[in-house]
């Protein structure tokens, strides 16, 4: 037998003793003297008495012994054999028709069965009586699956129509449902019978694994419709809520003598609910399962990882969008699930007071490992049956895929069931070189299909180099450039209209599949950000846009979705005890979460902190932030930046004191719990011109703090309280003679840096240039397009939308025929040799940053004092480098969204 997924050494044992004598070849023989011996006797020996007494002597292998158990075992074999033919199995599903009486439908189901996809919801049939023999033949069905079939590797289709057969059983008769639940309930207290344990923790097989669990779901879901059931199970409810509030009251008060956490009632009357021999009558089948897995969270860190899939059935468990879910779900929260689920994502580094309530899954790793050792060295034999016994890793580490359950079972039970991420792709069964083709998802494709016209402009054919580096400026993606030259190289066509390259939507669509065959989460990456769910369904409209008080619509950030989601659907989300709060606002539990998914932490947190005071997270984020200057914990600094942006993100009452408390807490205490603005400025008036380690940290904050203005909220908080970012501008106290601490904020890729392609004939002019962050935060956040009108040159001339920045600041980007090919022209500043700033007007290759000897440029002007917008006037024409006499043009702002299409083409503007 198996233990905690290893098997038993003495069983070994006693199987290699087996096949020695199976192999033992020599038969039962009798002793004959030679006949040398007969006739030359060596006399004077004992030899002759021996002789004559061994020739009676019977020598035997064992073989005799052992023969009948080798007969049993080859007929038990050959009975097997016979189990698990694919006759015998239609036999008995024929039988299970005949007893639902669905024998017609069933068949229908069968013919198409390898294309029905597990999750597909259960036919609904109408309820149906069973008579004793019926239930006989259901109840030998379940017992014939879960204790043979189940264990077996067996193709995936044979496993599917299992699982489909039982959902209509259970949709068709009540009978059979509580029966089932019943016995899966009473197996909880069995050792070698109980099927939830076997197949959420042991099984080593993934699909008949999640084919047990599937049907488990479905038989406690219908179970959920029985008013009884509804009626034990919210006394169950009751009674963990009265369980868990005295044992709050006890660990609170520090009493010494309390205990961890119950896994089950044990308090008064309540007990009489998980009564195994009243299920039905007085006692709640589905509370006594529930528990039961309360059980399993706390042994689950002994388990081997790879064979559980525990957190998978917690997930699905919570994810009923009936109204008969709500009830299951707070069920399961009363029961401390989420608090659980916690302990077990950060074992050790759980809250103190949570340690103490849930001892066994906050056990630390290396004590798992240490009682987990195997007494014996075992052979090979032993390993054949565990996945990575032998790779030199622990058994016991989750893997990425079981974190990501327990995330998202987090995430179901606080009724987020968009959280639960949907397949990207799947394996189309062909092979190429070795490798498993891919396709996408049919959500997937309608996702980016979604994408492909937010993008693309209505009187094209498909998408431009420009299209694709405009939008996802506009909605703050990120894509190298490699990415969109590959995608051309690969998939372009030619647009017939105006010959240009474009891609369109079936080169789209074939673009994403190729980087799914390689990483499906680059691809989940950017479909998210534009405005999707882990699920692939798409946030609220409300969710992802804003109006600015110009009227203007502009997307929210990533992180301002999120929370704007929450806040839209708070009302439905399930209310959780304060136990979970204590890991749930804890770094440890964010870093996890982060590490693991940011999106799916970014939901957790929002979800929990709305409404609700996060002085103390806020502080410990602050506290770390500032603590770790060399960012020698990369983890916990992207932990503590993922709290700065949930928290000022979150649209609730609390909102507004949150931001203040980021910028302006002074706390200046041992914990070190200063904000922002008040570190900022503390640094800049201590800096003496040779502290390297004070100027890096200023350029830190500065940077988050333009991070932090992307969200609305706090750009709206910096227009209304200008007069405590005043540190930041570089006419601060500073010495004359000393290096400004924010000298160094400027574009680090290093193309504009001593080059030679610009011209410095004008330096003189930028004499006194400024790289001004009072009118970065003021102007620079509320342009969003220019237009260059008058210029000698046509080509120029037009209206150009902000994308990305350049040197700190802004720059402007316009696409138009140049020499019959389709260029970028950009606006755009950048330090020259002589540290001067200076704006230019240039053609700026594919792929290529502006400001190097690559640019064609076109106009230059001298950077404006205390300004990071381009002059209006001032404009000087530069051909290679030098002066030449051309009408130079104006350069001005454009006032609205509604400005930028009436005076531009709209070649780059339909997304809006």
């Amino acid at each position: 037998f198996v233990i905690e997924g290893n098997v038993h050494t003495v069983e070994s044992e006693q199987f290699a003793n087996a096949l020695m004598l199976f192999y033992e070849k020599v038969k039962p023989v009798k002793f004959e003297e030679s006949t040398e011996m007969k006739n030359h006797p060596d006399d004077g020996s004992p030899m002759e008495e021996e002789s004559s007494d061994s020739g009676n002597l019977q020598l035997s292998s064992g073989y005799d012994v052992f023969l009948p158990e080798v007969r049993k075992s080859n007929s038990t074999h050959s009975w097997q054999l016979f189990l698990l033919t694919n006759e015998f199995q239609s036999f008995v599903r024929g039988m299970l028709d005949l007893c639902t009486e669905t024998s017609k439908y069933s068949n229908e189901q069968d013919n198409n069965m390898d294309i029905t996809p597990v999750s597909s919801p259960s036919p609904v049939v109408a309820d149906i009586d069973i008579d004793s023999w019926r239930f006989g033949i259901v109840k030998m069905t379940l017992s014939y699956v879960f204790d043979i079939i189940f264990h077996l590797s067996l193709p995936k289709n044979v496993i599917r129509q299992w699982s489909t057969k039982f959902k209509v059983i259970f949709s068709a008769s009540s009978d059979v449902t509580s029966a089932f639940v019943a016995d899966l309930a009473r197996r909880t207290h069995t050792v070698y019978e109980n099927w939830i344990r076997a197949f959420t923790v042991e099984c080593s097989e993934d699909i008949p694994r999640k084919a047990a669990i599937e049907i488990f779901k479905s038989a406690i879901f219908a179970q959920l419709n029985h008013p009884t059931e509804q009626s034990l199970l919210r006394d169950w409810v009751q009674g963990w809520r009265a369980q868990v509030s005295e044992f709050e009251r006890l660990l609170l008060n520090k009493r010494q003598h309390i205990g961890s956490m119950p896994t089950k009632l044990e308090m008064g009357q309540s007990r009489q609910l998980e009564d195994v021999s009243s299920i039905g009558e007085s006692a709640t089948g589905i509370g006594i399962i529930l528990s039961f897995l309360s059980l399993l969270t706390e042994l689950l860190p002994r388990y081997v990882q790879t064979n559980c899939d525990l957190c998978y059935f917690i997930r699905e468990l919570a994810s009923n969008t009936k109204s008969e879910g709500h009830l299951l779900r707070e069920a399961m929260n009363e029961a401390q699930f989420p608090a659980r689920l916690t302990c077990l994502a950060i074992r050790d580094k759980s809250h103190s007071l949570m340690r103490h309530a849930f001892p066994g899954a906050s056990i630390c790793f290396e004590v798992v490992e240490a009682i987990s050792k195997q007494e014996t060295s075992s052979s090979s034999l032993l390993h054949m049956g565990n996945p990575g016994m032998n790779s030199g890793q622990s058994v016991h580490i989750p893997s990425a895929y079981n974190q990501m359950m327990l995330l998202e079972a987090i995430g179901c039970l606080l009724n987020m069931q968009w959280v639960k991420q949907e397949a990207i792709c799947y394996e189309t069964g062909e092979v190429n070189r070795g490798r498993a083709l891919v396709a996408l998802s049919d959500k997937a494709v309608e996702a980016l299909t979604i994408m492909f016209q937010d993008c693309k402009i209505d009187s094209m054919r498909g998408l431009t180099r420009t299209n694709i580096d405009q939008c996802m400026s506009f909605f703050r993606v990120d894509v190298p450039p490699q990415r969109i030259e590959s995608a051309f190289n690969r998939h372009a066509v030619i647009d017939d209209s105006d010959g240009a390259r474009v891609l369109t939507l079936n080169g789209f669509l074939a673009y994403y599949r190729d980087l799914a065959q390689n990483s499906d989460h680059q691809v989940r990456c950017d479909i998210q950000h534009f405005g999707f769910r882990p699920d692939l369904t798409r946030r609220p409209e409300d969710a992802r846009w804003y109006i600015e008080e110009s009227g203007e619509k502009w997307p929210y950030t990533d992180t301002e979705s999120i929370a704007c989601d929450v806040a839209l659907n708070h009302a439905s989300l399930s209310n959780i005890t304060k136990v979970p709060e204590l890991n749930l606002f804890s770094l440890p539990f964010i870093t996890f979460a982060n590490n693991n998914s940011t999106p799916l932490a970014e939901y957790i947190l929002a979800a929990v902190a709305f409404g609700k005071d996060t002085s103390r997270l806020m502080q410990d984020a602050l506290k770390q932030y500032n603590h770790n200057a060399d960012w020698g914990v990369p983890d916990l600094i992207s932990a503590c930046t993922l709290v700065f942006r949930v928290l000022v993100s979150i649209p609730d009452d609390r909102q507004m004191d949150r931001i203040n408390m980021l910028m302006l807490n002074e706390d200046k205490g041992r914990n070190g719990v200063v904000g922002f603005m008040r570190a900022g400025e503390e640094l800049v008036n201590r800096y003496q011109g040779n502290d390297d380690n004070i100027n890096v940290m200023v350029e830190r904050y500065v940077e988050l703090i333009k991070d932090l203005q992307e969200h609305n909220a706090v750009n709206l908080w910096m227009k209304k309280n200008k007069s405590y970012w005043e540190w930041m501008n570089e006419d601060n106290e500073i010495r004359p003679d000393a290096s400004p601490p924010l000298s160094s904020r400027r574009d680090y890729s290093g193309l504009h840096q001593n080059q030679q392609g610009h011209s410095d004939s004008d330096a003189n002019a930028a004499a006194n240039d400024s790289d001004d962050d009072s009118e970065y935060f003021d102007n620079d956040k509320t342009v969003k397009y220019m237009t260059v009108d008058g210029s000698g040159i046509a080509q120029v001339n037009g209206t150009y939308v902000r994308s990305g920045s350049c040197d700190g600041v802004a720059k402007y980007v316009r696409s138009a025929q140049w020499e019959g090919e389709e260029e970028d022209f950009m606006i755009f500043r950048c330090q020259l040799s002589d540290r001067s700033r200076r704006w230019y007007i240039s053609i700026v290759p594919h792929n290529i940053h502006p400001g190097t000897t690559k640019d064609i440029d076109f106009f230059a002007a001298a950077a404006p004092d205390r300004s990071v917008l381009p002059p209006r006037e001032g404009w000087i024409a530069v051909i290679k480098g030098k002066p030449h006499p051309i009408t130079p043009p104006s350069v001005y702002p454009v006032e609205s969204a509604l400005g930028y299409m009436l005076v531009n083409d709209a070649r780059s503007a339909t997304f809006l």
